[in-house]
């Protein structure tokens, strides 16, 4: 559902790198490096690219924390912030949802040009699956975003929602319209991992058509 990164991708660009964080199993070591490379090709410098650790709602991350999550090499010379889902004053408005969730994003990845969301699809107990927007809500909202958005299944019938059908699931549809909402592209880059954390698949692109094929690919679909 998309072109390839480097045809995305512009020397110019303000460029936002949302990676979750040590709570997924992602090998996001392994993934970085083809994107720097992926966006060398575009002309694409380090200098251009805020690294963002999904948090959500979750303790902020230590730098020496996303040097090992990152790498080394690669972490070396790249900005990076930690979201935080409390301060109103790194958060921007972009609209509220049909759903009715109030949609408050981290600034920097609401004022970025291209947004790169690397993290992992597995099935999720509320969520149906991880991965896609999920980085983007909760992974870098507000606090009251993240509420709004998880008390659509939060009733008996809704809760257990592992490995269901996203097409019915009010949190996931809205989380993913929040997610829209956002100026810039949104290109993800996905895994699926198998029991023993290999990897099985990796899917990248559009943050929802991709997402859709990982999904298929995670629920045995």
């Amino acid at each position: 559902g998309s072109n390839r990164l480097a045809d995305i991708a512009r020397a110019e660009m303000k460029i936002a790198l949302v990676i979750d964080d040590a709570s997924r199993p992602t090998p996001v070591k392994e993934i970085i490096p083809a994107l720097l490379s992926e966006l060398a090709l575009a002309g694409v410098v380090k200098e251009q690219i805020t690294l963002i650790p999904a948090v959500g709602l979750h303790r902020r991350m230590e730098e020496t924390e996303l040097c090992d999550r990152v790498g080394a090499q690669a972490f070396s010379g790249m900005k990076w912030i930690n979201p935080d889902c409390d301060d109103a004053q790194t958060l921007t408005f972009l609209g509220t949802t049909k759903r009715g969730t109030p949609v408050w994003l981290c600034k920097t990845v609401a004022e970025a040009d291209l947004v790169i969301s690397v993290g992992c699809i597995e099935p999720h107990i509320i969520a149906s699956f991880g991965g896609g927007y999920k980085n983007i809500v909760p992974g870098v909202a507000g606090r009251i975003t993240t509420a709004h958005n998880h008390s659509l299944n939060c009733s008996p019938k809704t809760y257990n929602n592992v490995g269901l059908s996203i097409d019915q699931n009010p949190m996931r549809l809205d989380l993913e319209e929040a997610g829209r909402m956002l100026k810039g592209r949104v290109f993800i880059v996905n895994t699926i991992l198998n029991f023993r954390l290999e990897l099985v698949r990796l899917v990248a692109g559009d943050g929802v058509a991709a997402h859709r094929e990982g999904v298929r690919v995670s629920g045995g679909l």
